[in-house]
């Protein structure tokens, strides 16, 4: 299987890939650049397109059935480009209005308290799969927001050493990123590390982190 394919991200972006397929396609996009700005691409297109809806006629035109009807899937009509690029606008300086109240005042909204670091212990060993198992039904890592201290249990044969850590979005991009020094204790090799998501929204994000040097691991995590 080709991964930098554009039918493969469409249904990537769509859901339509799931299992194996779609973990293996989630691993080539955190190291190709291309494919990310690929889905980049298109998750803003189809954005764009559901946000735009078919204006009322006037001067007593009628709209014919084929405009009226709804579309699955985007299709790249250089028209739409435009009224979706309009849409936006619009959006933004609504956004940008209603932040700053209708009367110029900045609306204040409440932070995370950074000042006391949380802690959270994160289990990666039940969430590894090696090539005789089968992965295991289990729920996604959870991190408060905030400054954490996490301890990061590694899956088993990780070597000790400095690891690079990231929390990426749905797009894959990289929201917040350390690293960290990892030592084996108890037969376990565990990895220390802050992590600052008090930037980051509540919702599903992919942790990733390679030894350095080594390969790039995902796993399904949680900011709540």
């Amino acid at each position: 299987m080709t991964m930098c394919d554009k039918e493969l991200l469409v249904s990537y972006l769509y859901d339509e890939l799931q299992g194996p397929e779609r973990k293996a396609l989630q691993h080539h996009l955190v190291s190709c650049r291309d494919c990310q700005q690929e889905v980049q691409g298109l998750r803003a297109t189809r954005s764009h397109l559901e946000s735009w809806s078919v204006p009322e006629p006037a001067l007593g035109l009628r709209l014919s059935d084929a405009a009226a009807a709804p579309r699955s899937r985007f299709r790249l009509v250089p028209a739409w480009g435009l009224a979706a690029a309009a849409v936006l606008v619009l959006a933004v300086a609504g956004s940008w209005f209603a932040l700053k109240g209708g009367n110029g005042a900045p609306i204040s909204t409440p932070t995370v308290n950074e000042t006391a670091p949380q802690v959270a212990s994160l289990d990666l060993r039940p969430l590894a799969v090696t090539r005789s198992e089968e992965q295991k039904s289990t729920g996604p890592l959870e991190v408060p927001r905030g400054r954490v201290n996490a301890t990061i249990l590694l899956p088993v044969g990780s070597s000790p050493g400095v690891y690079e850590v990231r929390i990426l979005d749905r797009d894959l991009r990289v929201r917040a990123s350390t690293t960290g020094s990892a030592e084996i204790r108890n037969y376990i090799t565990t990895l220390e590390a802050t992590l600052d998501t008090s930037g980051l929204d509540v919702g599903d994000y992919q942790l990733t982190l390679r030894r350095e040097g080594g390969e790039w691991q995902m796993f399904p995590l949680r900011v709540r």
